[in-house]
């Protein structure tokens, strides 16, 4: 019974990879995850897709949010979100994807990363979501040539072509196309822009420098089981003066691991993830995500080099 629900879960996987793969080709977050491997949810979204995709209840929007540093802008694009419905951080939890933004800049721009805020944890037709309801402000750093200022004195065109997928008991496909001109920033563009920043400022992920949290131990258990794969469980113990402050911990997805997001924990500086390979003989050397605090977040990788590794049948 075991094999065969195994092989359930994976054609399921395999199912929802292609069709997600041929909505959003190519998908270039390296931190997204690979599989959606929730059976009911599968289906859920398969049908959402096909039933509702002529609308959206979804609205995006893109700004000059300002410069960084003499050659480094920050652009937002930033979503409306009607009540009801919510899009994925980029560990969206028991099933979803988050947004995807791909750029086409002119020469001598390049995009650096592009930032998503501490997302809410919340329960969605009974599966865990790690997601943002209501709006959702993601921030691209983009490099300019030496020397370029705003406004530009020529046509400048950044162009971004975005896709999401919204939820609430299904789901829906979005795309749109957006572009900004650097050399025809008006001021209500710069006073929208102002207060979005403002509003989401304290949202998005401190550094990790920022806080006096470290990690003491790490263990790695194995646990055997009668199926093609076995789960693992990572126990993290944390330590440091700031550690009263921290409440939770949002895992960020892992390479060839599902993470179980209803198993996942956070009490009294221990973090416990429960992960399940999707290659056998997957490794894992570090763990990324975000320490939440009261009010801001910081983002933290943990080396498990030293971990201790033991076998639990």
């Amino acid at each position: 019974m075991q094999k065969k629900n195994l092989r359930l879960r994976l054609s399921q996987a395999v199912f929802i990879f292609i069709l997600v793969s041929l909505i959003f080709s190519p998908f270039s977050f390296s931190d997204a995850p690979k599989l959606i491997d929730k059976d009911g949810r599968i289906y859920q979204l398969a049908e959402g897709m096909a039933q509702e995709k002529g609308t959206s209840p979804v609205k995006a929007e893109i700004f000059w949010l300002g410069n960084s540093s003499p050659d480094l802008i920050q652009i937002g694009i930033y979503f409306q979100i009607q009540p009801g419905w919510y899009l994925y951080w980029l560990n969206p939890g028991e099933a979803g994807l988050p947004p995807q933004v791909n750029w086409e800049l002119p020469a001598g721009f390049k995009e650096l990363k592009l930032e998503f805020p501490l997302p809410s944890k919340f329960y969605s037709s009974g599966y865990l979501v790690y997601g943002y309801k209501e709006e959702l402000l993601l921030l691209s750093q983009i490099s300019t040539p030496k020397n370029f200022s705003i406004p530009a004195t020529q046509p400048t065109i950044l162009k971004a072509k975005i896709d999401w997928m919204v939820c609430r008991e299904s789901c829906q496909i979005g795309k749109e196309e957006l572009s900004l001109d650097l050399s025809l920033i008006k001021l209500e563009q710069k006073r929208k822009a102002e207060i979005l920043l403002k509003r989401f400022k304290e949202k998005f992920p401190k550094s990790a420098e920022e806080i006096n949290v470290f990690l003491k131990e790490a263990k790695i258990i194995n646990f055997e089981e009668n199926n093609l794969f076995k789960e693992v469980l990572i126990s993290l113990r944390l330590e440091g003066k700031d550690i009263h402050q921290i409440v939770d911990f949002y895992p960020l997805p892992i390479d060839n691991f599902i993470i179980e997001a209803e198993k996942t924990k956070y009490k009294s500086g221990l973090i416990e993830l429960y992960l399940k390979p999707t290659l056998n003989e997957a490794k894992i050397e570090k763990i990324k995500g975000l320490l939440v605090a009261v009010n801001s977040c910081y983002s933290v990788e943990f080396s498990l080099n030293e971990a201790s590794i033991l076998e639990k049948i």
